[in-house]
């Protein structure tokens, strides 16, 4: 992957979440941000165990550049797990 070392986990639902580990054992020293939408103990415990920064925060396509332009410079890496991929990401 060509890319600055941050991912950029779009939709922290049961997919994010079945991801996020495997994510770190491949990529250790990759900064990790996951947006989602809702806002529960179990999203924050996951991400904070995991190490990764979790932005409670609605991305779709009405809003994905506000949503996500700050996150996703030049060389990130969005990885969008939204159901049926609902947010568009530019490349």
């Amino acid at each position: 992957m060509n890319h600055h070392g941050h991912v950029v986990i779009i939709g922290f639902g049961n997919r994010g979440q079945a991801r996020l580990p495997q994510l770190r054992a491949k990529l250790p020293d990759h900064t990790v941000t996951a947006v989602e939408q809702h806002n529960d103990e179990t999203r924050l415990a996951l991400a904070s165990a995991w190490g990764a920064r979790l932005i409670v925060r609605r991305a779709d396509a009405s809003n994905h550049e506000d949503a996500l332009g700050s996150l996703l410079g030049k060389g990130e890496f969005p990885l969008n797990l939204t159901p049926e991929g609902c947010v568009y990401v530019p490349s």
